[in-house]
């Protein structure tokens, strides 16, 4: 089976709280060496050093290329203050502590479930400066993207470009997020509000797989401008149609979710 998403892109679980979901086709034992590896985590990540215990430490270190902002790793903060294990429970659970720029710490937690063959990964970073989850969101969801490429044997795209790509959807995709919690049908709502609800929460999981289709396309372009063939340009241009399509179908779900918003915040309730 290949590569699946219950929820494609990352979740709000809480204000400053966001969780990303991923079934990769390979076992827990692969994927555990993928987050703990000093050899295996600068292929998707960053470098690193890792004192694999609880109590031990794991520190990514980030090159100014890979995070010129200093979202993770800091600035001015003292590298070996951070990474502090507070769980280890191999090839099931990872938990420790990340510094963020402002010198706080934020906990990242691995969850690792089988399932026939394959891993569900489930990512939970808590405690995020407000003012940064949308940096942190779209960081995730890239190296989340390279791990898959790694475990499936490809070569990630470069990742600043498909930063920069997902600071503006998480820009949209968090602030679509806060208006629904913020605007949950109650037990008394009407039912023309129920209805507008209903058919946002449709449209949110519409979204939601357009943004994955979306992403496989732009990494089947990557994958074909790598090979230089005749049969390659060829495909690459339905491709690139494919994508400019997709495209003007995530704006168009996009303009229809802002006008439910406005529906749904100017209803009675």
């Amino acid at each position: 089976m290949s590569e699946e998403h219950k929820n494609y892109l990352g979740q709000l679980t809480a204000p400053r709280a966001i969780r990303f979901e991923r079934i990769f086709a390979a076992p827990a034992e692969e994927v555990w060496q993928y987050i703990t590896s000093e050899k295996l985590l600068p292929t998707w990540i960053a470098k690193a050093s890792v004192d694999l215990r609880v109590g031990g430490r794991i520190k990514l270190h980030f090159s100014d290329d890979d995070d010129p902002e200093g979202h993770c790793k800091g600035k001015g903060v003292k590298d070996e203050e951070g990474g502090r294990i507070t769980v280890c429970e191999p090839n099931q659970r990872l938990t420790y502590l990340v510094l963020d720029p402002n010198g706080g710490e934020t906990t990242l937690s691995y969850t690792l479930i089988p399932l026939n063959g394959q891993t569900l990964l489930v990512l939970d970073h808590s405690d995020l400066p407000p003012e940064l989850m949308v940096a942190f969101a779209a960081g995730w969801h890239g190296y989340l993207d390279a791990l898959g490429c790694r475990l499936r044997g490809e070569e990630p795209q470069p990742l600043m470009p498909l930063f920069e790509a997902m600071i503006k959807r998480y820009t949209f995709v968090l602030a679509v997020a806060s208006v629904l919690t913020s605007q949950a049908a109650s037990a008394n709502a009407d039912g023309a509000y129920q209805a507008e609800v209903a058919e946002r929460n449709r449209l949110v999981t519409k979204y939601d797989r357009l943004c994955r289709e979306e992403d496989d396309l732009n990494r089947a372009i990557f994958e074909v401008r790598r090979v230089n063939s005749a049969d390659a340009e060829k495909s690459l241009d339905y491709l690139v149609r494919d994508l400019k399509i997709k495209e003007g179908d995530l704006h168009e779900v996009e303009l229809n979710i802002r006008d439910l918003d406005k529906a749904i915040l100017a209803s009675p309730r």
